[in-house]
C-alpha cells in the first residue's frame, strides 16, 4: 500500500511539472506574439551597480537611486522596439487605485452583505471569492469581474507586484478591496485578459516593482499610470488572451488531475486495509 501511494504521489508530481511548464510558457509565448525580445544584460560585475544619471532625466520626483538602474532603460528600450504601440496604462483602463483598509473593529467574523477581497483571497492566478472576508460597513468602491488585483504594499520591497490576480467571475454587490492591494480595470476596448496576462509577465512585474516607494515599499496609482503598454488590434488581443486562457484552463485541469490521482490512491488502500 505504500508503494502504491509513493506512485500516487509521483505521478501526482509529474502533473504539477507538466501544469507548471504550461503556465511558465506564456511569458514566452505573449512576448513573441508582441514582438518583443528581451535582451539578457545581467551581469554580476560590480561596476554595473554604478551609473551616472543626468539631472534633466530626473522625472516623477524620484530622487531613489535605484528608480534609474539602466536594467530599467534595457526593459523598456525591448518594449519599445516590439511590433504595436504603445500607450500609457492610463489612456486604456477606467479604474486604478488601491482600496481601503477597514478598521479592525468594521470586520465581521460572520458574513454580512460587505465582502472584501484581501491578499490570502488569491488562488493560483485567480481571485477565490469564497476566500473574502465581511465587513460590517460598505467601502468606498465596488470591485467588478475582469478586474486586475496587484500586490501594491509589502514590508519586504521583492514582493511588491510579485503577485498579480484576476477576478474572472462576478462578485457579490459591494465586493470592496483592501488597501494592500491596487485594482486596475480595462477600458471596454481592451480585452481585459491579455492586459492582466501582459501585466503579469516577468518583464512588466519588474517594471510595476520598479515604480514602489516609501521605507516601508507602496505602489501607488499615480506611479504606474505612466506604464506604457503595447496595444495590438482588439482581435489580435482576443486572440492572444484565448490562447493563454487555454493554456491556464490545461493547467487547471493537470493539477486537478494530480489531486485526483492521489485521493483516488488513498480511497483504494483504505479499502484495502478495510477488507483486511
Amino acid at each position: 500500500s505504500v508503494d502504491y501511494i509513493n506512485e500516487a504521489y509521483i505521478q501526482k508530481r509529474a502533473k504539477e511539472v507538466e501544469s507548471q511548464q504550461l503556465l511558465d510558457s506564456i511569458d514566452g509565448y505573449l512576448l513573441k506574439e508582441l514582438g518583443i525580445n528581451i535582451i539578457d544584460k545581467e551581469n554580476n560585475d560590480v561596476s554595473n551597480n554604478i551609473f551616472v544619471v543626468n539631472i534633466n532625466s530626473l522625472e516623477r520626483s524620484r530622487l531613489d537611486s535605484s528608480y534609474f538602474d539602466p536594467k530599467y532603460h534595457v526593459l523598456n528600450s525591448c518594449i519599445e522596439n516590439g511590433k504595436y504601440p504603445l500607450y500609457k496604462l492610463d489612456n486604456i483602463t477606467s479604474f486604478i487605485s488601491t482600496g481601503t483598509t477597514p478598521k479592525s473593529s468594521d470586520y465581521s467574523e460572520k458574513q454580512t452583505m460587505f465582502p472584501i477581497i484581501k491578499a490570502g483571497s488569491y488562488t493560483g492566478f485567480e481571485i477565490d471569492l469564497d476566500k473574502v472576508a465581511y465587513t460590517t460597513k460598505k467601502q468606498y468602491c465596488s470591485v467588478q469581474k475582469n478586474d486586475i488585483f496587484i500586490l501594491s504594499a509589502a514590508h519586504q520591497s521583492e514582493y511588491i507586484a510579485k503577485q498579480i490576480c484576476y477576478l474572472s467571475e462576478y462578485p457579490k454587490p459591494n465586493t470592496s478591496f483592501v488597501g494592500e492591494l491596487l485594482c486596475i480595470r480595462a477600458k471596454k476596448d481592451i480585452n481585459p485578459m491579455f492586459l492582466y496576462s501582459l501585466l503579469s509577465t516577468s518583464i512588466y512585474k519588474t517594471l510595476l516593482n520598479r515604480e514602489k516607494r516609501g521605507q516601508t515599499s507602496h505602489l501607488y496609482a499615480q506611479d504606474v499610470r505612466h506604464i506604457r503598454i503595447p496595444i495590438p488590434p482588439i482581435n489580435k488581443q482576443n486572440t492572444i488572451a484565448e490562447h493563454i486562457k487555454s493554456l491556464r484552463m490545461n493547467a487547471k485541469a493537470l493539477q486537478a488531475d494530480g489531486k485526483a490521482i492521489l485521493e483516488d490512491a488513498k480511497r483504494k488502500v483504505e479499502e484495502m486495509i478495510i477488507r483486511e
